[in-house]
């Protein structure tokens, strides 16, 4: 028996496709979305006019000093657990990096899009940790008789679920220039039924421009 599992990774302006291979090898497909070209970004309305309906209370949107910078970036946008066939933990690993220019606050937001589901309907549940987690508080994860996946941003320290309800914080606000290990870790029964198990995680950053 043999369990893969195929986490997607959504990333603001990427767009991603998972394409089969085979029976157990998914391949990720990433496209930049080509942003307008800095000409077409500048103002069309002369400054006048937009002083004038500024004066009439209007907020002006479009202005021409330089915008600030937000960068934000995964080092793994498909993370695979390639056998899970004799139970047990498995973990794997990926860095998240922000930074702005101008030490702009922001947080990074986290839902589950897709379950972990097989065709047939099969599921590995998020888990609840050793004495009860949530998407918003963290918890403990060491007992082998709790199955489940779920995620770590401190080290392994503690657990949560993904919330598959809304978006919840991954990490609090914070400035500058950040980067965070995250752990995704996934533990089933030795009974857990075969299959191809695909699931997908939204993250978001919202920079406070």
């Amino acid at each position: 028996m043999k369990i893969n599992i195929v986490f997607p990774l959504f990333i603001l302006t990427l767009c991603i496709l998972s394409t089969s291979v085979h029976a157990q090898e998914y391949i990720l497909e990433l496209q930049q979305i080509v942003a307008t070209d800095e000409a077409q970004l500048k103002p069309k309305i002369p400054a006048a006019q937009l002083a004038e309906l500024g004066a009439q209370g209007y907020t002006i949107m479009s202005r021409n000093e330089k915008p600030t910078e937000f960068y934000f970036a995964i080092d793994h946008t498909f993370i695979s657990f390639s056998d899970l066939s004799q139970g047990g933990n498995f973990s794997k690993h990926m860095n998240v990096k922000i930074k702005s220019s101008t030490n702009v606050q922001y947080q990074i937001l986290t839902k589950l899009t897709s379950p972990l589901r097989t065709i047939t309907g099969e599921t590995i549940e998020s888990t609840s940790c050793d004495n009860r987690c949530t998407s918003q508080t963290a918890s403990i994860w060491n007992s082998a008789d709790v199955y489940g996946f779920g995620f770590s941003t401190d080290n392994e320290q503690t657990f949560r679920p993904f919330s598959s309800q809304e978006a919840t914080v991954l990490f609090l606000p914070a400035q500058g220039k950040s980067d965070i290990k995250m752990t995704l870790k996934i533990q089933t029964p030795r009974n857990q039924p075969e299959g191809n198990y695909q699931g997908a995680v939204q993250l978001i950053a919202l920079p406070e421009l």
